[in-house]
């Protein structure tokens, strides 16, 4: 019990201590600033990113290596579309529709490249090159396996159609849009990878751009 009083008395006598240790008003007043800056919003900040939103939007639609779907899908939506194809840099968000073999290959999807999505079907040639044959070799090989009685032969077909959805599950790449006359979807007319020239050129456009920006709200 005494230990305890004890201890009691120094933690009064330490409380007591706290309590009449000299303010430093100033530092107090500094701190209060730093926190009232915290938690203002940044309007100079706000004032970039909504110039940056409204540039990306008119963006040049044949800017190198690509553009934007959000700067493709305003120029759309206005009937200011005049180019015949456009490049962006998009990945595969989900399929719209099965694999059809109608004829020709033919699959739809909905792409986004960060900034917008849209939905896009892939053409036959795109499609071919992914699976390895056309529609018409494939009813070939099917019909070759069945009179032959080889099930390799279909197996190699299956196989071709596999690998393309497993293409299509990972696609992120450099994706060319062409605008058929007619067609309510773009089309998916070529598929590549981004090159060093892609890079270089990515690299020196960021730097005009932010250029422009400083420039501006300086």
């Amino acid at each position: 019990p005494s230990s305890l009083k004890k201890l009691d008395r120094r933690q009064g006598a330490s409380l007591n201590n706290l309590k009449t240790l000299p303010v430093n008003k100033e530092l107090m007043q500094t701190s209060t600033n730093s926190l009232q800056l915290s938690s203002t919003p940044n309007k100079h900040f706000n004032q970039i990113v909504s110039h940056t939103v409204t540039a990306l939007a008119e963006d040049p639609l044949d800017r190198h290596p690509y553009t934007y779907l959000k700067c493709v899908k305003s120029r759309l939506a206005s009937g200011r579309l005049h180019r015949q194809a456009v490049w962006v840099k998009a990945f595969l968000a989900t399929l719209t529709s099965k694999l059809k073999n109608a004829g020709s290959w033919s699959v739809t999807a909905i792409i986004n490249d960060g900034s917008d999505t849209l939905e896009v079907e892939f053409s036959d040639e795109v499609l071919v090159s992914l699976i390895g044959f056309t529609v018409l070799e494939q009813k070939a090989l099917f019909a070759q396996a069945k009179q032959l009685n080889t099930p390799e032969l279909k197996s190699r077909v299956l196989k071709g159609i596999s690998r393309c959805q497993e293409v299509l599950a990972t696609l992120s790449c450099l994706v060319k849009l062409e605008f058929p006359p007619g067609s309510h979807r773009p089309r998916v007319s070529e598929l590549r990878q981004p090159s060093h020239a892609d890079a270089v050129c990515l690299l020196e456009r960021v730097g005009s751009s932010l250029a422009l920006v400083k420039n501006e709200f300086e």
